[in-house]
């Protein structure tokens, strides 16, 4: 799994579009309570959560139902929204584009 992203720093992370979501490793936010994604290209991020490393990840959402969702350009970087680090020790970032390695900081 992803270790290194247990620091605070940047960590490069392989996000995939939702058909894959098995093969995308889970990254782990337990102790953090904010962060960015930035990678080369335009996508839009949705966010999947669970308690448990192993566990069953379902799609973050709002209160309204709403899925967690970051929009970004290409070559820029976004945040992600507050809302994930509540809700899961454990994420799966999803792109709608395509497989693309993009760079992860999270802040404590």
């Amino acid at each position: 799994m992803l270790q290194q992203a247990h620091v605070q720093g940047v960590a490069s992370y392989p996000t995939d579009v939702v058909a894959n979501l098995s093969t995308i490793p889970p990254l782990s936010i337990g102790n953090f309570r904010g962060g960015s994604v930035a990678g080369s290209g335009a996508a839009t991020l949705t966010y999947y959560g669970s308690i448990t490393e192993g566990g069953t990840y379902h799609q973050m959402t709002d209160a309204a139902g709403t899925a967690l969702q970051s929009v970004k350009g290409a070559s820029e970087s976004c945040a992600i929204p507050e809302a994930v680090f509540l809700g899961a020790r454990w994420i799966k970032i999803v792109n709608n584009a395509a497989q693309e390695d993009m760079d992860v900081t999270l802040k404590s």
